[in-house]
């Protein structure tokens, strides 16, 4: 046999291989299947702490300076 055709045959040996460990390794197992009520619930509450969390610091820094925009007293003497 050619030594191409031996690397290749070789190679596909291995593949057959890391396929069937892989097909006997055991599942991992999820917290909430995909799509199902918890995972929503779960999605949620995510998104609420990290909107939250970033609306708490930004908020504050925003009214502060469209305030400072607002009055011209306040603005002057910033410049």
């Amino acid at each position: 046999m050619a030594p191409m055709l031996q690397a290749m045959s070789a190679n596909n040996n291995n593949r057959q291989q890391l396929c069937a460990a892989s097909a006997s390794a055991p599942s991992i197992d999820y917290s909430c299947e995909f799509g199902s009520g918890k995972y929503f619930a779960l999605c949620g509450i995510g998104g609420i702490l990290s909107c939250g969390i970033t609306h708490t610091m930004v908020t504050p820094l925003d009214l502060v300076k469209c305030r400072l925009q607002g009055s011209m007293e306040l603005g002057r003497t910033c410049l």
